[in-house]
């Protein structure tokens, strides 16, 4: 069987819910809208982004998954057009407001479920020298990398969290009889090949990180509860285990720390 061919029949989303994921981030967005922008000149991602191709005036770029923005209205600093998609109005709202704030006018955000996108109705097939989606759960699948990779004429590149432990959620994932982020890793071994049978020259780029998380315990129950029943249907037994589970890690403010190891993997290729 042809490699490409196999892939995509094997690597489709699963149990997808465009409301779910709308809701996830939707919650987040006034957290992400507060994140500082990227710095070009500690961002590794933006370093290698203008290592490997020319950025200016005449460039136009794609952030599929863009959350509140940051990297687009960075590269509206260096490029003629940014132009951002993300599943949540609210993060679309935050990053309309932020570059608003800060007089940029060469940004472009708009609310599209990128598993549902037709890129050829939005005109975005081959209308863009650089496409990236950067730790986003939005590229994910092979339809949904393979639209990505068609955005572009010359750049293609993503960055994704993988071998990644996240002390509580993984133990909230347990509880309900489902494994932790190993479909992160299986996605970094699918983006290569999809990327080396189509006859792309892929980099590969690593980075290990700590995070310490801490939120309200109200907050995490919401994104535990909800990142699970994108994996399965939850039962009314599972939803108290989380909540059991997530008071037990509960202090006496109210609030939960997160500790999760990950490492992030950069991949670019060139379009041939």
């Amino acid at each position: 069987m042809d490699v490409l061919k196999e892939l995509k029949e094997k690597w489709t989303l699963q149990n997808y819910d465009s409301a779910v994921q709308q809701r996830i981030w939707d919650r987040r967005a006034e957290h992400f809208g507060a994140h500082p922008l990227p710095v070009w000149e500690k961002d590794a991602f933006l370093q290698r982004m203008a290592e490997e191709m020319p950025l200016d005036g005449s460039k136009c770029t794609l952030d599929v998954g863009c959350g509140a923005g940051g990297y687009s209205i960075r590269l509206a600093e260096r490029v003629g057009e940014a132009v951002g998609v993300d599943v949540s109005p609210n993060m679309i709202a935050a990053a309309e407001a932020r570059a608003g704030e800060l007089g940029v006018t060469n940004c472009r955000f708009s609310t599209v479920d990128w598993a549902a996108a037709d890129i050829d109705a939005m005109g975005f097939r081959g209308a863009f020298d650089v496409a990236f989606a950067h730790m986003t759960p939005a590229v994910c699948d092979f339809a949904t990398l393979d639209k990505l990779n068609a955005c572009t004429k010359t750049l293609c590149m993503l960055e994704k969290p993988t071998r990644r432990t996240n002390a509580i959620q993984d133990a909230c994932y347990a509880a309900v009889g489902l494994p932790g982020e190993r479909s992160l890793d299986t996605d970094l071994v699918n983006i290569f090949s999809y990327a080396w049978y189509k006859g792309y020259e892929p980099k590969l780029y690593y980075v290990t990180e700590t995070w310490d998380m801490p939120q309200s315990a109200s907050e995490f129950l919401a994104w535990c509860t909800d990142r699970a029943r994108l994996k399965k249907p939850l039962t009314e037994a599972d939803e108290a285990a989380i909540r059991e589970l997530i008071a037990a890690h509960t202090d006496e403010k109210g609030q939960v720390h997160e500790h999760t190891v990950t490492t992030r993997v950069t991949v670019l290729w060139h379009i041939k």
